[in-house]
């Protein structure tokens, strides 16, 4: 669902307003389109977020990073949305105009949300992320693509957040170690 449309719009916000648990599919588009997200600065917007998730306790279901935009699969606790994307856009932004040389926005204003109920709703939300580099004809396999949750040194892993059992993304082995962060084990 676009942020701007009406249809829906007020059961989201009901559902934002709530005391979280809210698990929604959001995509997030490069300025005007285009094609700011080269690989060198794809790796910046998953430390954001891992960060989200260990800091700000939003669960990590799936993600995709492509050269024109993001999808994300997200499940967020108390936090409303609008904060979440405050905080993960306005750093990657930063970030990544650093890394590139460059000024002006990197992101579109506002984003695209989808609220997903029940499992099946996240498993159609993960497998439509997952695949999105597939439909673009840059991998044969989801698997292949190293910007996505489904790459092999991802892993889901199953934990406890807010005193429920939850699942989230898992660092892989190069970026946990170059954070400082230790990963159980690898995915595969």
């Amino acid at each position: 669902m676009d942020t701007s449309s009406s249809r829906g719009r007020s059961a989201l916000r009901s559902a934002r307003a709530a005391s979280g648990g809210l698990t929604c599919l959001v995509t997030i588009r490069c300025y005007q389109r285009q094609s700011l997200l080269p690989p060198r600065v794809r790796r910046s917007c998953i430390e954001a977020l891992l960060w989200l998730q260990r800091n700000r306790g939003v669960l990590v279901h799936a993600f995709v990073v492509m050269s024109t935009h993001i999808h994300l699969v997200l499940t967020l606790p108390a936090e409303q949305l609008s904060g979440v994307m405050h905080s993960f856009k306005s750093f990657t932004a930063n970030e990544i105009n650093k890394v590139l040389g460059r000024v002006g926005p990197l992101w579109d204003e506002g984003y695209h949300e989808e609220a997903l109920l029940g499992d099946a709703a996240v498993e159609a939300a993960t497998a439509h992320v997952e695949s999105n580099p597939v439909k673009a004809r840059i991998v044969k396999t989801a698997q292949g693509y190293e910007w996505s949750s489904a790459w092999p040194d991802y892993r889901l892993i199953v934990g406890v957040s807010g005193g429920h059992q939850s699942s989230g993304l898992e660092a892989p082995p190069a970026l946990a170690i170059s954070r400082g962060w230790k990963p159980l084990v690898r995915r595969g």
